[in-house]
């Protein structure tokens, strides 16, 4: 198998180093150290998860999903490291992301992206995910680009 998806604890090293990874890389697109890190608790509740891609072996990229409400799951944290970018997935990853949303009872996914990760919202786009009005921690931020699928 060229790649695998497996749940991990987001405060292990390797988990904390693929966001550590993630973080450089935003403050480069953004030209900014502000925002807020990533916060372990986000995906440690009970219909959270955290989840770690590896391609051929090797740990590539992650993903997180938290719960908004009831009914409602955020993708958090979502990254592939560009030497592995080009191989789909990061769309794996989402599948893999709404596949657990759908078993922990969720009927729709949101996530926020930005201007400054065109590829992101490409796959998100691609992926069936539809521009909403902002909301959380960027709202108000020009760049930032909300999104939201139904899940069926």
């Amino acid at each position: 198998m060229l790649h695998s998806i497996e749940p991990e604890d987001p405060r292990s090293s390797l988990a904390r180093t693929l966001v550590a990874d993630l973080w450089a890389e935003l403050v480069e697109r953004y030209e900014e150290e502000g925002g807020q890190p990533f916060s372990v608790e986000d995906v440690l509740g009970p219909r959270s998860c955290f989840l770690i891609v590896r391609w051929e072996g090797e740990p590539v990229g992650c993903g997180g999903l938290r719960e908004l409400d009831p009914e409602t799951g955020e993708v958090k944290r979502m990254y592939v490291r560009s030497a592995a970018r080009g191989h789909g997935l990061g769309r794996l990853l989402l599948e893999e992301l709404e596949r657990r949303a759908r078993a922990l009872g969720y009927v729709r996914l949101r996530l926020e992206t930005g201007l400054p990760q065109p590829e992101a919202m490409h796959l998100y786009e691609s992926a069936g995910y539809k521009s909403i009005p902002g909301y959380g921690t960027y709202k108000d931020d020009p760049r930032t680009r909300s999104f939201e699928k139904k899940l069926l």
